[in-house]
């Protein structure tokens, strides 16, 4: 920040981050595969500024517009022979309580592989999809919220020579 392009001004301030807890899960099954599944909950309540005097209305905001959330993902491989198909699925929630800055999250995948011992090939597609409103004069009705869409794409590759 800069005051009247003259000087520049510092903020010492710290920020308690949020935590996050996740538990994973696994089957495998003999050579044919396996399942995964993870959950994460993350705890936006423990987001704060310690300095309260300072940061009063910043710190009311977090208290009254930020939830804890939890996210899902769940996946599979199936192995035949040199052949690896995966496919998964990820979930992640809004931390925002009335969600009009943002919305879940859903990510998809899909991947095809080969193993050939000493040489690994890897080709992914993943597609990222969220939707919510955005409220750019909340005080103001005759406004409407703008919608947002965002949907991604991406593909992937890779190679691994063991040496």
């Amino acid at each position: 920040y800069s005051n009247n392009y003259d000087k520049v001004l510092f903020y010492d301030y710290s920020l308690d981050t949020p935590g996050k807890l996740t538990a994973s899960a696994a089957l495998v099954v003999g050579k044919l595969g396996l399942f995964s599944f993870d959950y994460t909950s993350n705890f936006y309540n423990q987001l704060y500024f310690p300095d309260v005097l300072a940061f009063q209305s910043e710190n009311n905001y977090l208290t009254s517009e930020i939830q804890n959330t939890m996210d899902l993902a769940a996946g599979a491989e199936i192995r035949a022979g040199i052949l690896r198909i995966r496919g998964g699925f990820k979930l992640k929630e809004s931390p925002f309580k009335n969600d009009n800055q943002s919305s879940n999250q859903e990510e998809y995948s899909l991947g095809i592989g080969f193993d050939k011992g000493r040489y690994k090939l890897d080709i992914a597609y993943q597609y990222y999809t969220s939707n919510g409103t955005y409220d750019f004069y909340p005080d103001y009705r005759e406004v409407q919220p703008a919608i947002l869409t965002q949907d991604l794409s991406k593909i992937t590759t890779s190679l691994l020579i063991r040496l």
